[in-house]
């Protein structure tokens, strides 16, 4: 896709969502007439339960199991009782299938009943309380996995917001955790892609291409649902300049070349304080911050390949040594390329 018409519909979208959220301030959703909910029961709530979280324990990757061959876990799980306050290592997308209860978190209390979708990012502290008869659908996945093409990625409305934003941006104030109701038609085409995957996941030697694909197209099944029914957009409505340079850093990493600040804060009119400035006021990183850290985001996905050694892999992305890559990523991802490799790798590393 050309960047400069990507540029151009994302400005358009940006204006787009700015009159949506004027249209819809005093709704939390739009939803259709035949499954439409009332303001109280859809718009969260902060109460003393919700707001004094401590996780007991964390989803970590002992529990999920993620891995090279199979970056994507889906489970279907009964929820028994109540799901004391915890957090994870990964995304949790968490969709109810039958029953009710009571999600908590540390900003709102909300309703879950079936069709409900949760985007729970990582360390972020939640449970679930008053449950009836609830049986979940539990989704955990390696984000560098998806992060193969960013530019492409943001082209669908929410997809990035909700589920890969934690992974690229540090915006602590973003503390909202998104939870909406999937109507029957969407929540039926979820499960298809979601059985998909998981079938495909169950087999001797899956095929990545294949779960890819039927989980990307439940991404976007989801972010589709989400884009229709909220009137806002998770603060993503970055201004021009913002996603020039966005781009930039996706160029300077297909082409293996370092990402020139000043030169970048030049191209857009600006100067390199001002730019950086802009930046990180959008993203919560500087701009060298960003670039270094979707630099490891490509080492994480390269070092999946177990046909690539670690020198491979640095050398593909421009560090100088092995031992420059190993300290970079060893301060990004808190483990060596090395141990990266064990975790996801196994035996095969």
């Amino acid at each position: 896709m050309n960047p400069g018409n990507m540029e151009a519909r994302r400005v358009s979208e940006g204006e787009n969502r700015a009159r949506r959220v004027s249209e819809g301030e005093n709704s939390a959703r739009r939803v259709s007439e035949g499954n439409r909910e009332s303001a109280s029961s859809s718009a969260p709530s902060l109460t003393r339960r919700a707001s004094k979280l401590v996780a007991g324990y964390t989803i970590s990757q002992t529990h999920v199991q993620l891995s090279a061959a199979r970056p994507v876990r889906v489970q279907e799980l009964p929820v028994p009782g109540n799901v004391s306050p915890h957090d994870h290592d990964y995304y949790e997308i968490c969709l109810i299938r039958r029953g009710t209860g009571t999600h908590l978190t540390e900003d709102a209390e909300r309703p879950m009943r079936p069709g409900t979708i949760t985007i729970i990012p990582p360390r972020k502290v939640h449970s679930i309380v008053d449950v009836h008869g609830m049986e979940v659908t539990n989704i955990y996945y390696l984000p560098e996995w998806l992060l193969t093409d960013l530019r492409t990625l943001w082209e669908t409305d929410g997809l990035v917001p909700l589920f890969l934003a934690e992974s690229l941006f540090r915006r602590p104030e973003q503390t909202t955790v998104p939870q909406f109701n999937l109507e029957d038609g969407a929540l039926a085409a979820c499960m298809k892609e979601l059985a998909d995957t998981h079938t495909e996941w169950q087999r001797p030697s899956p095929s990545i291409a294949f779960m890819k694909s039927s989980f990307l197209k439940f991404l976007i099944l989801v972010s589709r649902a989400y884009a229709a029914q909220q009137s806002r957009e998770l603060g993503f409505s970055f201004r021009r300049e913002i996603w020039q340079a966005l781009d930039e850093v996706e160029k300077c990493l297909a082409e293996s070349r370092p990402l020139k600040v000043a030169a970048l804060a030049k191209s857009l009119h600006l100067s390199t304080d001002h730019a950086s400035k802009l930046f990180k006021d959008a993203t919560g990183l500087s701009p060298q911050e960003y670039y270094q850290r979707r630099r490891i985001q490509q080492a994480c996905r390269l070092l999946l390949n177990p046909a690539q050694s670690i020198t491979d892999v640095g050398l593909a992305l421009g560090y100088s040594d092995t031992a420059h890559l190993s300290r970079l990523f060893t301060r990004h991802v808190g483990m060596s390329p090395r141990q990266y490799r064990k975790v996801y790798l196994g035996s095969r590393s």
